[in-house]
């Protein structure tokens, strides 16, 4: 039996982004509340009747937590809020302000799944992933489900990964790249920002066979990781070795769960068209881009998919039955447009 639940925390106005944190269950309010707000380190400045909200799935929207609601006994998606009265005193008394970046808020995850005990297997290998929980840096450092939804897709399309040159943008964690790495990739290069880079890499090393491996020992994962940044994509450069002679163009581009921010839309959009063009200009195999995708607001869905069809990319769903998800979508995207010189 679960004596504990993942949950998703925003507080606007308290700290910036989401925390992913381990809750023990509870079947009052003042316990749930106490463990809550020790588990996300809000401080004594902090206004003391600060309100919890719980996302209900059914209605797409927050409500009070109240006792006939608890015990939670599953993965849940919690909001903080200063009541406004407090919220002016906690302005007024504030003298600097942060600069960093507020992030939209995220539905919870659909799967329950432990990626940090070996139990989570791509085609019988165990494959463990690393979070940065309450680190406020951004959504890279955690896993969402549209990564666990198109690695195991790839797991059940092998053929896609197979023998292929793979670059993951936005990739996080590194799921779906290691992922594909275990499938037989011949070459993997996860890509994100800066901040989530020492993630990435511990845990690439951390799915590296170990040097004591029983027989028979796993080959050599072929993957790294770099920075990519969607606003300079022509600044990339994937080689693996000082002395690469050619443009290093990816077979496939794999990205999960990387749409909800309006204002990345056309960045990300422009990225994947300068590689397809990349492989177009260099008379290399046409590149696929598969891609799993969740719904954040229709506004960025509609600009999104209207930017893809602008730059000449054929958009293809995945049958549902295929994605083991009832809300995450996977997309087959090919490159038809105009060559850019």
């Amino acid at each position: 039996m679960k004596n504990s639940v993942l949950a998703l925390v925003e507080a606007d106005g308290i700290f910036d982004g989401c925390q992913r944190i381990r809750l023990p269950i509870a079947n009052d309010v003042t316990t749930f509340r106490k463990s809550l707000l020790v588990a996300v380190h809000v401080t004594p400045s902090i206004p003391g009747d600060i309100e919890i909200h719980i996302f209900d799935s059914k209605t797409q929207s927050f409500q009070s937590l109240t006792p006939n609601l608890l015990p939670i006994s599953s993965n849940c998606r919690l909001r903080l809020v200063i009541p406004p009265h407090q919220q002016e005193q906690k302005e007024s008394a504030t003298t600097t302000k942060s600069s960093s970046t507020k992030f939209p808020a995220l539905p919870w995850r659909e799967f329950d799944i432990n990626l940090t005990d070996g139990t989570f297997l791509i085609n019988g290998i165990s494959l463990q992933i690393n979070e940065v929980s309450n680190a406020g840096l951004g959504t890279g450092l955690n896993v969402w489900d549209g990564s666990i939804a198109l690695a195991k897709y790839l797991e059940s399309n092998p053929a896609i990964v197979e023998e292929k040159k793979i670059l993951e943008v936005g990739a996080g964690t590194g799921l779906v790249g290691i992922a594909a790495a275990i499938l037989g990739a011949k070459e993997v290069v996860v890509t994100d920002l800066e901040y989530s880079l020492a993630n990435l890499r511990g845990n690439i090393l951390l799915n590296q066979p170990s040097v004591d491996e029983k027989p028979p020992k796993r080959k050599i994962l072929p993957i790294e990781a770099k920075v990519l940044d969607w606003f300079r994509p022509q600044d990339f450069d994937g080689c693996s070795s000082e002395n690469c002679k050619t443009t290093w163009i990816p077979d496939v581009i794999l990205a999960s769960d990387v749409v909800w921010i309006d204002s990345l839309v056309l960045p990300l959009v422009k990225t994947l068209h300068y590689f397809c063009n990349l492989a177009v200009t260099k008379q290399t195999s046409p590149l696929w881009i598969i891609m799993s995708y969740q719904r954040r607001s229709q506004v960025v869905e509609d600009h999104f998919f209207q930017a893809l069809r602008d730059h000449g990319f054929k958009i293809t769903c995945i049958p549902k039955e295929e994605t083991r998800s009832q809300v995450i979508q996977i997309f087959r995207i090919a490159f038809e447009g105009k060559v850019l010189s």
